[in-house]
């Protein structure tokens, strides 16, 4: 790749950055709490730059997916009435940002089948797990659904409300673990050494689970909870434990894409 064509990239991926930061400053009533996501995406996408290849394009995409994604689906999940006030900040987040963020994880996952590179299908679902988090962890991701499923099933309350819990913690469980379990297996394959793969993958994972809980604190029908936190760790852990036996740590001239 071009030094003009990588400049070029990272201007783009900074022009995006830039954009998106002063439309989530844009209104401070409109955007509560617009450092969450920011702060989030910009630890995520260092830590990611610290594993993995800046150089390479699929990873430059991923992390202007992380970059732009997060805070444009974390705005998405806002109510409506308040998230569309701006006819303008409504088509970018409903439209533009989403059909760029979308674009490159198709890329992503276009390298990944095309080349067979494990390295990028790994990143890719881990970042498109942050994606998802950061849509589902506001009022859209609330467990008034899962009760009204269930009562059609013919569950009564108690019922209905015991079996959505025990489903939604493990979720917590399985959920974090399997994202920590695809950064893991992800940096094992980078061959840039700055972080180990363990570490990344709980970094990772534990910042997601972090992320997920503030932003559940301060939304109208949802509580945040540290002992979810600790049930996300429980599974980061154990899933960690899990990969590592069957996928060592490599060192960056044994790694294999």
């Amino acid at each position: 790749m071009s030094v003009v064509r990588i400049l070029a990239l990272s201007l783009a991926y900074a022009a995006g950055f830039l954009a998106s930061f002063a439309l989530l400053l844009l209104d401070n009533f409109v955007f509560h709490g617009f450092w969450l996501p920011i702060v989030y995406s910009l630890a995520a996408t260092l830590l990611v730059l610290r594993t993995f290849d800046g150089k390479d394009l699929t990873v430059r995409l991923l992390v202007g997916a992380l970059v732009v994604g997060v805070p444009t689906f974390w705005a998405l999940s806002i109510p409506p009435e308040i998230a569309w006030r701006f006819p303008l900040l409504g088509v970018l987040l409903r439209y533009v940002f989403p059909s760029a963020v979308g674009g490159a994880l198709v890329w992503a996952v276009y390298r990944w089948l095309g080349r067979g590179s494990r390295l990028h299908g790994w990143l890719t679902l881990a970042v498109f797990a942050s994606l998802c988090v950061a849509y589902f962890s506001g009022n859209t991701g609330q467990a008034g659904p899962m009760f009204r499923w269930f009562g059609a099933l013919g569950l009564t309350e108690a019922q209905a409300e015991a079996v959505v819990l025990g489903l939604r913690k493990a979720v917590h469980f399985l959920g974090y673990g399997s994202v920590a379990a695809a950064a893991y297996r992800g940096a094992v394959r980078s061959e840039r050494n700055e972080v180990r793969p363990e570490i990344f993958g709980f970094l990772y994972a534990f910042a997601l689970a972090c992320f997920d809980e503030i932003r559940q604190a301060g939304a109208i029908r949802r509580s945040g909870s540290a002992w979810d936190v600790l049930l996300d760790t429980a599974g980061i852990l154990a899933f960690l434990w899990i990969a590592r036996r069957h996928v060592p740590s490599l060192r960056a001239g044994d790694a294999q894409s």
